[in-house]
């Protein structure tokens, strides 16, 4: 129940900004999520109209990598000092 509530709070706390691009072009659709846990420290930014340029930092090394042809991520920060969390949290956040 508590995880569902945190889970809850933190979809209420995303920012999702629509915007239009410096040419005044089609609106550019973005979300942005903080996702603070008694054992890690979550951020993450989509961007799907992105460029494909991306900024992914979750500490281990490999998920680092298997995240990176996802596009759509353009930012993932996780700061945990158990993997095991890490994985799961930063999972449940994407």
């Amino acid at each position: 129940m508590e995880q569902t509530n945190q889970l809850l709070q933190a979809l209420r706390e995303t920012s999702v900004r629509d915007r239009r691009d410096s040419a005044g072009g089609a609106a550019l659709r973005k979300a942005r999520i903080h996702r603070p846990t008694k054992e890690t420290d979550i951020r993450a930014s989509l961007n799907i109209d992105g460029r494909g340029r991306y900024n992914i930092s979750t500490g281990i090394h490999f998920f680092d990598h298997m995240l990176e042809p996802a596009l759509l991520i353009t930012e993932v920060s996780t700061l945990s000092s158990r993997r095991w969390a890490t994985l799961k949290s930063t999972s449940i956040t994407l």
